[in-house]
């Protein structure tokens, strides 16, 4: 998930660096998640609805699984917050996120990315 630095309501409250550089992250994540994933396709999802901030989900389309394919994916969302379908292991999830990342970054440097610092824990202060 991509989310703006600033809070914008949706893409049309961007100004033209926003935008520029919303599309140069788009671009690096869904690199990095075709090269982690080995999916065929990206996609990308914005309802903003739940939260209203824009912010754009990149998700894989495999062509071996039918319910990543456009609509469907939708139906897919549905039916893991409905409990029908179970979600992703949090571990594995995490790693790929992690991975994916790691990926991006790489491309992101330019505009002045970095990997977040580890919060500081209490007993080490």
């Amino acid at each position: 998930m991509i989310v703006t630095r600033e809070h914008r309501a949706g893409p049309d409250e961007l100004d033209p660096s926003e935008s520029a550089e919303l599309g140069f992250v788009i671009r690096a994540v869904a690199a990095a998640v075709r090269a982690q994933t080995g999916c065929e396709r990206t996609y990308l999802l914005s309802f903003n609805e739940a939260v209203p901030h824009l912010h754009v989900h990149v998700i894989p389309r495999h062509a071996a699984d039918g319910s990543t394919t456009s609509w469907a994916l939708a139906d897919r969302y549905r039916a893991v917050a409905r409990g029908d379908v179970p979600a992703a292991a949090s571990a594995e999830a995490n790693e790929v996120a992690e991975a994916i990342a790691t990926r991006a970054l790489e491309a992101l440097k330019e505009l002045g990315f970095a990997s977040p610092q580890p919060a500081a824990r209490p007993e080490d202060a």
